[in-house]
Formats: structure tokens, C-alpha cells, sequence
């Protein structure tokens, strides 16, 4: 198992839980999170979210509270703010965080390919892995087994 380990502050890389994690055969990243800038521990955590894409994220101590702060913000992939969650969303049986930049403004047509398209804030979820995608493009994707060349998606002509 891949397991993202934020420990506390003034901790080490290499401490006793993630060394026992380890030699149970897990993967464990440990990012090295400065200990003065908590800004500065987030983003590392969060970069090391996204390159590692972890099964587990655990945190102790500051550590859990990067994990908490870093699981309900995040930065918008076209513009790097920092975005608080707007709510979720569930997907496939997930309960996923939603996000919506306002400064980032897309075409999509909400209701199906080839329906009209709408200018909109830039939304998009955050799996467990620490990916961005938007929700509306999984909304219409075949359903596994649905040849992609089916209809599929909602039925606009009762609107």
C-alpha cells in the first residue's frame, strides 16, 4: 500500500510509525514539511499528494493538521489558487470534494455533448488520489461495458 506520511512538528523523516509501516512492506513517503512556514508544509504536502497519488494520507500532530487543511482546500490546476471545498459530490459510489475558481471561467455544455454550452466557473473534484477532473465530463462517459458510441446522458428533450 501507498501511504503518504505528514508527520508532527519538529518530527523527523524516518520515525518509528512510517520505519513499522515499512517493514510491513508498505510504500511510505515521508515529505520532508518545514517546521516554521505551515504554508510552506502544506504546499510540500500537497506536491508530494500529487506525485505520489498515496492510497493512505496519515498526518500526527501538525502533521494532521496539514492533512486536514490540505484534504479540504486546494489549489485550482489552471491557476494555482487556493480554493476551500464547495461540498461533494458522489461518483461511482465516492463521496468526492468539489472545488469551483471563479477566476477561471469554461465553456461546457452541462447538459450533454453537443447541447449548448455555457460560461461557468472552472469545477472540479479531487479523488483520493489527489487528481483533479471534472465532475460534468464524468457524468457523460459510458458506463463500463456502454460502447462509447451509444446515447448516453441525460434525456434534454424533457426540459
Amino acid at each position: 500500500m501507498k501511504i503518504l506520511d505528514l508527520y508532527g512538528w519538529n518530527s523527523v523523516v524516518g520515525g518509528v510509525k512510517p520505519t513499522h509501516l515499512q517493514s510491513h512492506d508498505h510504500d511510505v513517503h515521508e515529505p520532508a514539511l518545514d517546521h516554521q512556514d505551515f504554508q510552506a508544509a502544506l504546499r510540500t504536502a500537497q506536491i508530494a499528494l500529487e506525485e505520489h497519488q498515496p492510497d493512505v494520507v496519515m498526518g500526527s500532530s501538525r502533521g494532521g493538521a496539514v492533512r486536514i487543511i490540505m484534504i479540504d482546500t486546494y489549489h485550482c490546476p489552471r491557476c494555482s489558487r487556493l480554493l476551500k471545498c464547495e461540498g461533494v459530490v458522489s461518483i461511482g459510489g465516492y463521496e468526492l470534494p468539489v472545488f469551483s475558481c471563479e477566476d477561471c471561467i469554461v465553456r461546457k455544455a452541462v447538459f450533454g455533448p453537443g447541447t449548448e454550452e455555457f460560461e461557468l466557473a472552472y469545477t472540479f473534484c479531487v479523488d483520493s488520489a489527489g487528481r483533479a477532473f471534472d465532475p460534468v465530463d464524468e457524468l457523460f462517459e459510458p458506463d463500463e461495458g456502454q460502447d462509447a458510441g451509444d446515447d448516453f446522458g441525460p434525456d434534454v428533450s424533457l426540459n
